[in-house]
């Protein structure tokens, strides 16, 4: 999954070539039914699953609810994954209030 890794990075990094107001700081929602959004979601959910996979769970986490505060209408199912990550790190808080939202 590091070459996948890899991959995503890339991907994300053309994607904010292509539209800056994608950067990293971004508050703003993106939305799911603005198609053009959709490809850059897809590589930072992707990046979030490889991070997890490599053993890098906390930096999926923070991956993962930075997608959750980009689309909070969850199109991909992010607040599943989220809430077993946030699980398996024992963290019953983080995903109550997950859940909560």
């Amino acid at each position: 999954c590091a070459e996948a890794l890899k991959m995503h990075d890339t991907a994300i990094l053309c994607a904010r070539k292509l539209n800056p107001t994608w950067s990293d700081d971004r508050s703003d929602e993106l939305s799911w039914g603005e198609i053009e959004n959709r490809p850059y979601l897809r590589a930072l959910l992707g990046r979030a699953q490889c991070l997890k996979n490599t053993g890098k769970r906390d930096e999926a986490i923070r991956q993962a609810k930075k997608i959750m505060r980009l689309n909070p209408g969850d199109n991909q199912g992010v607040r599943k994954l989220l809430c077993s990550w946030f699980l398996e790190a024992r963290d019953t808080e983080g995903c109550t209030n997950l859940l909560r939202k």
